[in-house]
């Protein structure tokens, strides 16, 4: 399944469920974030210390069943606003056909500059994938 599957948009940032990879132990959920982050004005200074921050976030996930799936932060970068990561769950998917539901519940962006101070932005970004 590698596909463009569905973005959810809370105002500031917007998030992209790129494509779900499917494993008999488990799965891999690709994301793509566009955002600067809470009150950053794209257009301010680079040079200010709170204006650069990445962002770090949890992904929940949970099928039609009501099985919960353990997910944790793999690896991703970026930068100008635009962000890849991947976040890995197990155990496998428990269905073959169904929905599997995800969900952001806030991303936290975090300055790389001293000075900077940590910024939350309140979701939720949601994404219900079908298996069929």
């Amino acid at each position: 399944m590698a596909q463009k599957v569905q973005h959810g948009d809370t105002g500031e940032s917007e998030s992209t469920l790129v494509s779900l990879e499917l494993f008999e132990s488990g799965f891999i959920a690709n994301f793509r974030l566009r955002g600067w982050g809470p009150g950053t004005n794209p257009h301010d200074d680079p040079g200010q210390p709170s204006f650069f921050r990445a962002p770090n976030y949890n992904v929940g996930a949970f099928d039609d069943h009501g099985i919960i799936y353990q997910g944790t932060p793999g690896g991703g970068g970026g930068g100008s606003a635009h962000w890849r990561n991947h976040h890995r769950f197990t155990p496998g998917l428990a269905m073959a056909d169904g929905q599997i539901h995800f969900a952001i519940e806030e991303i936290l962006w975090t300055p790389h500059r001293a000075g900077g101070r940590t910024m939350v932005e309140t979701g939720p970004w949601q994404f219900d994938v079908s298996l069929e």
